[in-house]
């Protein structure tokens, strides 16, 4: 109204008056979309974000890893540039982007929470990682880490024993996990050291945590045989990486002195003869149903060196989470 009575005193005809009204309306018309448009571009497309209108319930809440328990947890798991690393309730992201800025490798995290996973993007964009990191915004129950080569979790020991059964069925032999605080029950690490960490919260001056490794077996439960001028049968039983064996078919002397799984390498080391001083080494790779690799044969007198293979009745295969 002001406007129009400036422009009346000065003579102006309606007709222009209209035109100008009518720029201005546009005008300010134009901010308003524009304006409108910036705030939706602040937040990712709805379907990257699976959970932004939906109802959730947090597992676990999130709470920072101590920056020298996960450098140590990163020493551990021997990052290199070829891993692909995931963190299972990744919270603003700084562990995936820390191993992907220190490593060069492909960063993967996973939250329920799409605020988290803003957070996360957000933080690999500012570090400079945006292209060597994924977010995905989901329960680590539903994501198919299938590709890992190493999964970090600080969840607590409840979640972990729930992720047991989804860990040996999706990761191949080999695959390393790390944690800390918390265990994985009656899976015991195959490494754990405690580390002295930043005290959080707690009125301590010295804090420790222990960080853990694991190292996802390949199972070779059942009954396995091969020919060393007769048939000989091995029968293995396993929870998670130990094992218990039976030789059939070897001499009555024969005593199994050492059963081992790391990842897919097996090694069996057994001891015979009357004064056990002769000793043979069986070391190979799993696959399948199939050891390959090389016998060993030491005495006295001669060192024997054999290819070597095993193969197994799938019907004997078990499940190794007992």
């Amino acid at each position: 109204m002001k406007i129009i009575n400036i422009i009346h005193h000065h003579y102006i005809p309606t007709a222009m008056i209209n035109i100008i009204v009518g720029v201005i309306a546009l005008s300010l018309s134009i901010v308003l979309i524009s304006c409108g448009a910036s705030r939706r571009q602040e937040t990712p497309p709805k379907e990257e974000l699976p959970y932004l209108n939906k109802q959730f319930e947090l597992d676990v809440r999130w709470g920072a890893s101590p920056k020298t328990v996960m450098l140590r947890l990163f020493d551990m798991a021997k990052l290199n540039p070829s891993d692909i690393f995931y963190d299972l309730g990744c919270g603003d992201g700084r562990v995936v982007v820390e191993a992907v800025k220190r490593y060069g490798l492909i960063g993967k995290g996973v939250d329920i929470d799409p605020a988290r996973i803003i957070q996360s993007r957000a933080r690999a964009e500012k570090e400079g990682v945006k292209d060597k990191t994924i977010f995905l915004n989901e329960s680590f129950f539903d994501t198919d880490f299938s590709d890992a080569t190493v999964i970090f979790a600080f969840l607590n020991n409840t979640l972990n024993k729930k992720l047991r059964p989804r860990f040996l069925r999706l990761l191949r032999p080999g695959t390393r996990i790390i944690m800390h605080t918390h265990d994985m029950g009656e899976w015991e690490s195959d490494f754990s050291e405690n580390v002295k960490s930043e005290c959080i919260n707690t009125g301590k001056l010295e804090c420790f945590r222990t960080a853990r490794l694991y190292i996802v077996p390949a199972n070779v439960t059942g009954s396995w045989s091969w020919n060393e001028g007769n048939t000989v049968m091995l029968k293995i039983g396993q929870s998670f990486q130990k094992l218990n064996g039976e030789l059939i078919g070897k001499e009555s002397s024969a005593k199994i002195k050492k059963l081992k799984i790391e990842g897919e390498a097996f090694t069996m080391i057994v001891r015979f003869g009357d004064k056990a001083d002769t000793e043979a080494t069986y070391s190979g790779t799993v696959k399948d149903n199939t050891i390959t690799g090389r016998l060993v044969m030491q005495s006295p007198y001669a060192t024997i060196h054999k290819n070597w293979i095993a193969t197994r009745d799938p019907a004997t295969w078990r499940s190794i989470d007992r």
